[in-house]
């Protein structure tokens, strides 16, 4: 027998968690995702991870909220930050936001007399954390829920973010110009996608391509489709097969796993029109004769095994030659110039960490993914014009060059890169997130079933029974693809919690509960209404299914 601790059961909670950009309509993904929920008599509890801030701290690290839109979504931004930097956990908002669950857990009306605890699941239950920003807020929850947690990337076209974001400031301002406000909008967006100026500051750019699934929320129709599927396949339904798209970008991923780089481990796999895979490649170092080193080769002259990445050597060699330069032409003040090159480079680096000065790729050994796709079909003779590339992290601009050059015809990818002036630099050639332009190729984000968790939702359950006939599937019994255990999760909810509660309690950071309970209290009464709802429309199909057996 296994410990209680691994014991599945049935009707279990599930945690779902939106990794999604300023601007992106998440009230409609939240509304297309209960509504699906609601197929398997699952219900969905939002959770606003950046309004708990309203409760914590004296006075409130969010009180008083300007009407203002911009000043609104800065301020939110700014408290954010702070609590962080305040507990010196990136992860802080996420455990954060577990103490609401238990405390709807316990809350929750149950039938059963003395039943309901925080420390008792709540049967067919399911939460969304709204919305996570920072990396280790995905991975902290992963380290509670294990494979109850599903993250979800929310992708929105960027010129659709910035129009949205513009017309709300617009309307805060009762102004009738959004075009006025695109400057600010603008200024959100880039924040929200990467904010390294600030040691805690939101990284969504990392954190997006961490996601279980990816959905569009600018297409309504699809949206309500993707979401439909992907809950089919984690809850079971036979028979629900990868896509092309999927299939090729999973391809693409193990790939990558090759990769020994120390910076970023990237896949490429290019297909045809019809999903057949013509060649594939990984970012590693080439070697002579063709290809690249493979793992217990010999000799290995991969850049781990020399025990420096050669392109941060280098950019630093370069940068000290460039010091060293101004130092004897007498170009900086006195005190620093008295410094050696080491304690200039030291105290520059930061200085530059945001520049384009320390973002250049070319010391680099490795070929490139996309690069070493081309070759291992140029090496083969297979001919790539006109098929697709899927690669798992946007092309940087020399590799998009030489794939437009090559004659793809798509790119798609999964993970955005900063460094890449691949749309600055080849405005004329390629277009990003659309396919209006019939002369430009379209570089489109992926959507689909992620990679990482491609083995485990397309692992068919049994299908047929022993007559041969397809195995009955009913939605509303229908339990998800998780591990169940709920023992090991309550404990870990509660180390979490009592960990963090011990750090704002140092730092002098108090919770509000008293508001905490006002909306526990409101959100119960919302959750009987619905209950008793869905007890009687329960109660009639299950009326109408005996009616129709008999």
């Amino acid at each position: 027998m296994f410990p209680i601790k691994l014991i599945r059961h049935k009707n279990p909670e599930i945690f779902f968690a939106l990794a999604a950009p300023i601007g992106a309509d998440l009230d409609k993904v939240c509304e297309h995702l209960a509504g699906a929920l609601d197929r398997f008599d699952y219900r969905l509890e939002v959770i606003k991870v950046i309004s708990l801030l309203k409760q914590v701290g004296s006075p409130p690290y969010l009180r008083n909220e300007p009407t203002d839109e911009y000043k609104r979504i800065k301020g939110r931004m700014d408290a954010g930050d702070k609590f962080r930097d305040a507990v010196n956990r990136d992860d802080a908002l996420a455990i954060l936001a577990v103490s609401t669950i238990r405390t709807f857990r316990k809350k929750y009306p149950s039938s059963t007399p003395k039943r309901s605890s925080e420390n008792t699941p709540v049967p067919r239950q399911s939460y969304v954390f709204r919305s996570l920003k920072r990396p280790e807020e995905i991975t902290a929850l992963r380290r509670i829920y294990g494979s109850n947690l599903i993250v979800i990337g929310v992708h929105s076209a960027r010129e659709q973010r910035v129009h949205n974001l513009s017309e709300r400031i617009k309307k805060s301002q009762y102004q009738t110009q959004a075009e006025q406000f695109r400057d600010k909008a603008e200024e959100l967006v880039l924040r929200d996608e990467a904010d390294e100026t600030k040691p805690h500051g939101q990284r969504l750019r990392d954190a997006f391509a961490m996601a279980d699934v990816f959905l569009d929320a600018s297409n309504t129709q699809a949206l309500g489709e993707d979401i439909a599927r992907f809950l089919n396949l984690l809850f079971g339904k036979p028979v629900v097969s990868p896509t092309k798209a999927e299939v090729a970008m999973a391809q693409a991923h193990i790939s990558a796993l090759r990769s020994s780089e120390m910076g970023r481990q990237v896949g490429a796999a290019i297909v045809d029109l019809l999903g057949n895979v013509v060649a594939v490649g990984t970012n590693e170092v080439p070697r002579a004769g063709g290809g690249s080193y493979w793992e217990r080769e010999s000799p290995d002259y991969r850049d781990w095994q020399n025990g420096v990445d050669s392109s941060d050597q280098f950019k630093r060699t370069s940068l000290g030659e460039l010091l060293h330069v101004l130092s004897d032409k007498k170009k900086f003040i006195r005190s620093f110039s008295k410094l050696n090159t080491d304690k200039q480079i030291e105290q520059v680096v930061p200085l530059l960490k945001q520049t384009r000065y320390m973002q250049l790729i070319e010391f680099i050994r490795a070929v490139h993914a996309e690069m070493s796709a081309l070759i291992d079909a140029a090496m083969r003779g297979a001919s790539v014009r006109g098929c697709e590339m899927y690669v798992t992290t946007f092309p940087c601009h020399e590799c998009a060059r030489h794939l437009i050059a090559a004659g793809i015809s798509k790119v798609f990818y999964i993970e955005p890169y900063a460094k890449s002036l691949a749309v600055e630099l080849h405005e004329d050639a390629l277009q990003l997130d659309s396919t209006t332009e019939p002369n430009r190729v379209p570089f489109l984000p992926f959507l689909g079933v992620a990679p990482r968790a491609y083995p485990h939702i397309f692992a068919m359950p049994d299908r047929k029974k022993t007559d041969g006939t397809v195995i009955d599937w009913d939605e509303r019994t229908a339990n998800p693809r998780v591990s169940g255990s709920f023992w090991s999760y309550i404990e870990y909810e509660k180390e979490d919690l009592e960990f963090l509660t011990g750090e704002l309690e140092e730092k002098g950071l108090k919770m509000d509960r008293h508001g905490r309970k006002r909306e526990g209290k409101r959100r119960i009464k919302e959750r009987i209404a619905i209950s008793s709802q869905r007890s009687k429309r329960v109660a009639g199909l299950a009326a109408k299914r005996r009616s129709i057996r008999s």
